[in-house]
């Protein structure tokens, strides 16, 4: 049996444990925020919308989106953000697929029809095409997701940088490494920034089918309450790095405001 997988396999059980004695908090607010998704996907199942239509073919999107994020979670939690935004990607792309339909009832066979007219497909869901009215922030969304395409699907020479290290160990041997796990302080703004576009994604759901659906309320305090609550915690990230502000504001979607030491939360704190 090979010694080195077993190993690897108890690193990743032990960051596990390790981030519920470090980030219980965090393990909580991402809880709290989860269970609205399926709450989403039950008014679906039981009522129809407004103007009398059923659309329960939006419920398996809503199911991707819950899995997807909670196995992006499952990588943060194991100190592994960069497997967490890989993962994420389908819960943006899912949120984004939904506000298409929305919009136009058509655009659902253009993207069943995707293989034999590829160029419809590309025009409807590709680049500011993919931006949908009836999704608000439609625009900041897919900014996330592109962001996660260019820095974390490929393996471009800002990711071979991000994750090799080369240390001299003696005149005549040099030691290279790849990380498997995060570093202490990078890993902290990964997780201020996945619970909050976690969170602002789960917003932004709801007011889609709000407006659909009488029964959907949207999670605004929760938002409110994640940034105040995680704020001066931000603030500290976004101080001491200018590549750690950049994950918060491009990946979390934080708003600068509340990443500035005089922001309200800061004063509560």
């Amino acid at each position: 049996m090979n010694s080195e997988l077993l190993e690897y396999r108890a690193a990743v059980f032990r960051n596990s444990e390790t981030f519920l004695l470090n980030y219980k908090d965090a393990f909580v607010a991402f809880g709290e925020v989860d269970h609205f998704l399926t709450e989403y996907a039950r008014v679906i199942s039981k009522n129809r919308s407004r103007d009398g239509k059923s659309l329960v073919g939006l419920i398996p999107l809503l199911m991707v989106v819950q899995r997807q994020s909670r196995n992006a979670f499952h990588s943060l939690s194991s100190y592994q953000s960069y497997q967490t935004w890989v993962l994420f990607r389908p819960a943006l792309e899912s949120a984004l697929i939904m506000g298409k339909w929305i919009d136009n009832p058509d655009n659902f066979n253009i993207w069943k029809n995707r293989d034999s007219d590829r160029k419809t497909y590309q025009n409807t869901y590709q680049g500011k095409g993919f931006v949908s009215r009836s999704l608000s922030c439609s625009e900041m969304i897919y900014s996330v997701l592109s962001r996660i395409n260019d820095d974390f699907m490929h393996a471009n020479p800002s990711y071979y940088r991000r994750h090799t290290t080369v240390m001299e160990i003696d005149p005549e041997n040099v030691g290279m490494y790849v990380s498997y796990n995060d570093l202490d302080e990078d890993h902290l703004a990964h997780v201020l920034a996945f619970l909050h576009v976690f969170t602002f994604l789960v917003v932004k759901l709801g007011e889609l089918l709000s407006a659909l659906f009488d029964a959907v309320k949207p999670p605004h305090a929760e938002l409110d309450k994640l940034q105040s609550y995680f704020g001066p915690r931000a603030i500290g990230v976004a101080q001491g790095s200018e590549a750690h502000k950049q994950v918060l504001e491009e990946l979390g979607l934080w708003p600068n405001k509340r990443l500035q030491s005089d922001a309200p939360q800061a004063a509560r704190a």
